[in-house]
């Protein structure tokens, strides 16, 4: 069985994000005078620098010196993040679609459940597709493993060396980076030995031969 996560592996992510972050810009510039782009602008930055998984919020607010907390932004983001999806399209990578057709493949992905199921929606409703998947909270909390275990999961197909690769590297996954999507730019050097992938691709379309290979 494959594994593949979704943001930035199958899409690039950074489709909504910007579209989440301006409306946030507006929300700010409306309450505090903070010009909408230069808070947009920071908050892409600091995706792009330091993931998701930076409190990025709190950052902004002490940049900006804002009276709002970061909890009240978190929930515009969710807010935002609906809107997008309920609204407009995902777009994959042209190489993902022929992908999600494999049937030994299963989209492994984690974060906030109503939003990441309603991203698999639009998926599902704008391509006609149908495919198995897998929404946990975290990928680094060792409990996951069971379904790795469950699936007897070969070949695991990332895109954040700061998340993706710790759980199946400790299983002997064979863990592999696509340099796709908003941390292309991270290098694996960042992180330790064991949060690295065994193998880094360009993008999707380098996948076949490794498939092949862990069969």
């Amino acid at each position: 069985m494959i594994f593949i996560d979704l943001d930035n592996t199958l899409y690039n992510q950074e489709q909504i994000l910007r579209y989440v972050f301006s409306k946030i810009g507006e929300e700010l510039e409306k309450r505090f005078n903070l010009d909408k782009s230069k808070a947009s602008r920071y908050l892409l930055g600091l995706v792009k620098e330091k993931t998701l998984r930076y409190r990025i919020f709190d950052d902004l607010i002490s940049r900006f010196d804002l009276e709002i907390s970061p909890e009240e932004l978190v929930r515009l983001y969710r807010e935002f993040h609906l809107e997008f999806l309920r609204s407009r399209r995902i777009k994959l990578y042209r190489s993902a679609l022929e992908l999600l057709g494999n049937s030994s493949l299963v989209v492994y992905t984690e974060g906030d459940r109503e939003i990441q199921e309603e991203k698999i929606r639009n998926i599902m409703r704008n391509y006609g597709v149908y495919f198995d998947y897998i929404i946990v909270r975290d990928k680094l909390d060792e409990g996951n493993r069971v379904y790795f275990e469950e699936y007897r999961v070969k070949v695991y197909i990332g895109d954040d060396p700061f998340a993706d690769f710790l759980v199946p590297n400790k299983l002997g996954v064979t863990t592999v980076r696509v340099l796709t999507g908003l941390y292309r730019g991270i290098p694996n050097e960042s992180v330790k030995e064991e949060y690295r992938p065994k193998i880094t691709i360009r993008n999707l379309k380098g996948l076949g031969k490794v498939l092949r290979g862990a069969k």
